[in-house]
């Protein structure tokens, strides 16, 4: 009974700990992908001219220290369906000094649901050595960059794409917990041999 509590709390543990809009990245093809969706509401921000401004906006905070021409767009408006709001402008950097930073502006406040496009593929074969490093790095550690202004729903995990490394299914957790159970339950049982 104490190995099927573990696992179960293993299981909501490990999908807890992942955003609802994730960055799949595959090493070995140098590729890369969004999935997910997330609905909440854009912040709003702004100053001068610029007010209202209504945005989601991502920040990893680490420094902005940064080489010249040492950063790429890692992410396009083309890789979301957006419903409930209209969308302005996009941009999201990713930087050599680890910063992922950038924002998704929008004509209003409303309630917005973004839907990843998991059939946009980008690649990073062609980024600099640096790069290419921190976009593995993240992926391998799993890295969330969280949002600065707006809902924290649209919060974006890296991940390594399922086709690198495959991801264990609740499925097969359950299915090796009760093998588990199965087992102990049958070296338990008495034998009827005389």
């Amino acid at each position: 009974m104490k190995v099927l509590l573990l696992s179960l709390t293993s299981l909501a543990l490990a999908s807890a700990a992942r955003a609802a809009l994730i960055i799949n990245v595959d090493p070995a093809t140098k590729n890369y992908f969004v999935s997910g969706s997330a609905t909440g509401t854009p912040g709003s921000t702004g100053f001068g001219p610029f007010l209202p401004r209504y945005d989601i906006f991502w920040d990893n905070g680490q420094a902005y220290s940064i080489p010249p021409g040492d950063s790429t767009n890692l992410l396009t408006q083309s890789a979301f369906t957006v419903t409930g709001n209209t969308p302005t402008s996009f941009v999201l950097f990713i930087h050599a000094n680890g910063n992922v930073n950038g924002s998704f502006e929008f004509s209003s406040g409303a309630t917005t649901t973004l839907t990843a496009d998991s059939n946009y593929l980008y690649s990073y074969a062609g980024w600099s050595t640096t790069l290419i490093h921190e976009i593995e790095d993240k992926a391998r550690l799993g890295e969330t960059v969280p949002v600065t202004s707006g809902s924290s729903a649209f919060a974006l995990s890296f991940a390594v794409a399922s086709s690198a490394v495959p991801e264990r299914t609740p499925t097969a957790g359950l299915v090796g917990t009760l093998t588990l159970i199965g087992v102990a339950l049958r070296r338990r049982r008495p034998s009827l041999a005389p």
